[in-house]
């Protein structure tokens, strides 16, 4: 898995997978940096950190369920069990 610099993140690099977390943040960065950039006229990095933690914590348990099960499912393609 690779970002837009072509670099490949950290989990996958350790050997892990990304985490439920991580695969959420991934999802809403960009509507998250639009949203501030609309708002405040900026996207920093720290703040668009801080808003996507609070998105993940107004997550019900079974909205966050989705995002677990996918976590595994690539935690298991990176190990090459999947």
């Amino acid at each position: 898995m690779s970002d837009h610099t072509g670099l490949v993140s950290l989990p996958v690099v350790m050997g892990r997978g990304p985490t439920a977390y991580f695969l959420f943040a991934e999802e809403q960065r960009e509507a998250v940096k639009a949203e501030l950039l609309a708002r405040d006229g900026k996207a920093g990095v720290a703040a668009a950190a801080k808003e996507i933690g609070a998105l993940w914590g107004k997550l019900s348990d079974e909205e966050k369920q989705v995002y677990k099960e996918r976590a595994q499912q690539k935690a298991q393609e990176v190990r090459g069990e999947g």
